[in-house]
């Protein structure tokens, strides 16, 4: 039986109420990502959304499979020890807030004096001992980009994403890919999500242009991309991240994870049982009486 995590009632009906238009205005409308600002009392209530029935995604989040990778993104803008895992957001104008999708931040201010006052961050909404501000500038989970920069390894692109000249809505930083041919114009196209799911997301795109598919999806084995049906290889984009490059047109872009451990399991399992039901029957026609 999993843990229960107790949200008082009255809090769960407003937070309901707030992100309702948020998460439930289409079949495959996707939850921006929601984080605390301040230790505390928010970091409950922001575990409690995390583990609770509405599922909220959050930027951070205490878990024990996060890639190396994905936690020293998270440190450009919430510094902290390399041992733990639950980061609190406190670089607002880090232009990876926008890129990791970071459209609330959930504080706690008992007083005027310690309300969070940044003109990126307007509040938007009071919930009993806490505050909600609203990103007005972050990025879409996925969206196209004219431009990458390549790097040769986690450090270059580490180093390349928190430094002060990055800019998300043009430019890709990658590990491992080939030539692309940039324009070096932002691309305004937005891209459709057909299906999202937790193994399988589906995406239709629409360019004048090469483009360059960035996500804010962790690049994490066992994830295969299809472009419209035929396999293209995920490449490592801002560090930890997923990302694809697409020819012009329109294409439809499927994402499924399905690693390759899982075939490798069944079939040795598959194996295991074969062997055994192979040495109980010699075994039982070794002792059945001979006439």
């Amino acid at each position: 039986m999993g843990k229960k995590v107790f949200v008082p009632s009255f809090l769960l009906a407003e937070v309901l109420v707030f992100f309702a238009p948020v998460l439930f205005t289409g079949e495959y409308v996707i939850p921006h990502d929601l984080r605390t600002y301040h230790l505390g009392p928010a970091f409950f209530v922001a575990k409690c959304l995390r583990q609770g029935e509405l599922q909220v995604p959050t930027a951070g989040g205490n878990d024990p499979l996060a890639l190396t990778r994905l936690l020293a993104v998270r440190r450009c803008f919430a510094p902290g020890p390399e041992w733990v895992r639950d980061l609190t957001v406190s670089a607002l104008d880090s232009p990876l807030v926008d890129l990791l999708n970071i459209r609330y931040l959930l504080t706690w201010a008992p007083s005027e004096a310690l309300l969070l006052k940044h003109p990126k961050f307007p509040k938007v909404a009071t919930l009993p001992g806490h505050h909600v501000h609203e990103n007005r500038t972050v990025l879409p989970r996925f969206y196209l980009v004219g431009q990458v920069q390549r790097a040769s390894d986690l450090q270059e692109a580490r180093a390349t994403v928190c430094g002060p000249g990055f800019d998300p809505r043009r430019t890709a930083v990658v590990e491992g890919m080939g030539q692309f041919p940039s324009s070096g114009v932002p691309l305004e196209r937005p891209v459709k999500v057909l299906r999202y799911s937790r193994r399988e997301v589906e995406l239709e795109v629409d360019s004048p242009a090469p483009a360059f598919l960035v996500t804010s999806e962790v690049h994490y084995p066992g994830w295969r991309a299809f472009v419209d049906g035929v396999e293209r290889p995920l490449v490592l984009t801002n560090a930890a991240f997923r990302g694809l490059p697409v020819a012009a047109g329109r294409h439809r872009i499927t994402m499924r994870f399905a690693p390759a451990i899982l075939g490798y399991g069944f079939a040795l399992s598959a194996a295991a049982w074969g062997v055994l039901l192979l040495a109980v029957f010699k075994r039982q026609g070794a002792r059945a009486p001979s006439h």
